[in-house]
């Protein structure tokens, strides 16, 4: 139809009107905080630091211990005299260890990456959270460039995890977390728990709206939860438009989630569009919210 228009990378379940998507594109870029990426892998340092200048902010989101220098680079030069809380040194990194790339590091084995990571956030870096962290039940071994070189050792997954999600708790630092068809798993260990993260985000969140609802329920911990959504991701799934209006107003985080400054802003626009259509917002409200949320997620100033 005239008045409507897919949204790019798949649908989501729902018809972005092409007037939100015009207005979306028009919001200013210092409107949008990316509450994850990972920019600092693939794309040039200049362009990475020019484009989290020109947002609100922007999470540079770390995968291994070889590539924590580099997030942690890219953030320190994207907010450098920045104003309010993103002044802090590590604000805008996640430092951390991804379920992919468990297999270089097998805790039972080596534990120098664990005391590394410890060291970092508790000497260098306290504006610094956890990440990224988590388990995927797909995901297998592979070398840098994409060739399955072993069988999964899931057990390590769930040993790097632990200890991950045990540091943010004791060191009192948010957690970004990232799941695939291990979402029985991780909610009981959330639930196993005496103690949490204080703030924890489900990036490119790809789970049930009944989990969501299990989470955010959740006796003890459930006020700590927060969603991301990317259009790299999410916009594949029909299920997303329903799962974007379950999640609690001031959790909903929006995210690029990709390896390069390249194509996010455009990426950013597309999803902030289709989380306004979803809940029956302006793009600009949109982009209000998910801001704020960031800010209060990162421990910045939440307007």
């Amino acid at each position: 139809a005239d008045d409507a228009t897919a949204t790019e990378g798949g649908g989501g379940g729902v018809a972005v009107s092409a007037a939100l998507a015009s207005e979306a594109k028009a919001i200013p870029s210092s409107s949008i905080f990316d509450a994850h990426c990972h920019w600092h892998l693939r794309g040039a340092r200049k362009d990475a630091v020019a484009l989290a200048k020109s947002l609100a902010g922007a999470a540079f989101t770390s995968t291994e211990p070889p590539d924590w220098a580099a997030a942690s680079a890219a953030a320190a030069a994207a907010f450098d005299g920045a104003e309010d809380g993103r002044t802090k040194p590590g604000f805008g990194v996640a430092l951390g260890l991804h379920p992919w790339w468990a297999h270089h590091h097998k805790l039972r084995d080596d534990d120098a990456w664990l005391l590394a990571l410890r060291s970092k956030l508790a000497d260098e870096l306290p504006g610094a959270i956890v990440g990224e962290i988590g388990l995927d039940k797909v995901a297998v071994p592979m070398n840098d460039r994409g060739e399955k070189i072993g069988e999964p050792d899931y057990e390590n997954q769930l040993a790097c995890f632990d200890a991950q999600l045990a540091l943010a708790a004791e060191l009192e630092r948010p957690a970004a977390v990232h799941c695939v068809r291990a979402y029985g798993d991780l909610g009981d260990r959330f639930r196993a728990r005496t103690s949490m993260p204080p703030r924890i985000l489900m990036h490119s969140y790809g789970g049930t709206e009944a989990f969501v609802d299990s989470l955010v329920r959740m006796k003890r911990w459930g006020d700590r939860f927060y969603f991301g959504f990317s259009a790299v991701v999410n916009l594949r799934s029909p299920k997303t438009a329903g799962v974007v209006r379950a999640v609690p107003s001031d959790r909903l985080l929006l995210e690029s989630d990709l390896v390069s400054p390249e194509c996010a802003e455009a990426d950013l626009r597309t999803m902030l569009a289709f989380i306004a259509e979803a809940k029956g917002w302006s793009a600009e409200e949109a982009a209000r919210v998910t801001r704020e949320n960031a800010m209060r997620f990162y421990g910045g100033v939440s307007e």
